[in-house]
């Protein structure tokens, strides 16, 4: 019935970037500006530079991942609009691989923090020239979703996890009967799986 179809749904969204990040309105003349990093071995990597990529339309928000997090704390993403150009660099970009186990991003970690000053000048420089800016990063020419080595995806999905509910890994789900991670303050159920 009702519960089927609803699963159904689910396998067809679970991939699908827009139900992972938040619907967000872009504002008129916003812009998009990324740090560019370049590796050619996936595990190290190079600072380009920060470039004006485009200006932003609603569908640019999936492939930045973009997902807000508290005005004060990280994103769930490293893309972020920018309020003041230095807060945003340290608080919601470079913070973003502070703590992370993997390798290449500890190595993106020192890379930014190497190159910070640098950063934020040029940011600070695009806030100047336009109003209202978005910063990012673009990996070898690509956005955060289509990132092969990082899978900002599932790093994404599992802020997400921490933010709304507890794994339980313990529980069969009762409507796909699949036993994954089990999120409750799901809505309108009172769980979902990922």
């Amino acid at each position: 019935g009702m519960i089927k179809t609803i699963a159904e749904f689910g396998k067809l969204y679970q991939n699908d970037e827009q139900y992972l990040t938040q619907p967000y309105k872009a504002h008129q003349d916003q812009k998009l500006i990324c740090i560019i990093l370049q590796s050619n071995d996936q595990i190290n990597y190079s600072y380009i530079g920060v470039e004006f990529v485009k200006d932003l339309d609603k569908e640019d928000f999936k492939n930045l991942l973009f997902s807000k997090g508290s005005s004060r704390g990280l994103n769930k993403s490293p893309s972020a609009e920018v309020t003041e150009s230095k807060k945003t660099v340290t608080i919601k970009i470079i913070a973003f691989f502070k703590d992370s186990s993997e390798e290449s991003l500890k190595n993106i970690f020192t890379l930014l923090t190497k190159n910070k000053q640098d950063i934020i000048t040029k940011v600070e420089e695009y806030k100047q020239k336009y109003e209202k800016i978005v910063l990012s990063i673009k990996i070898n020419d690509k956005f955060l979703k289509d990132v092969e080595e990082i899978n900002f995806k599932q790093i994404l999905l599992e802020k997400q996890i921490e933010k709304t509910g507890k794994k339980h890994p313990d529980i069969n789900c009762c409507i796909c009967h699949s036993n994954k991670e089990i999120l409750d303050k799901g809505s309108p159920f009172p769980f979902f799986t990922t």
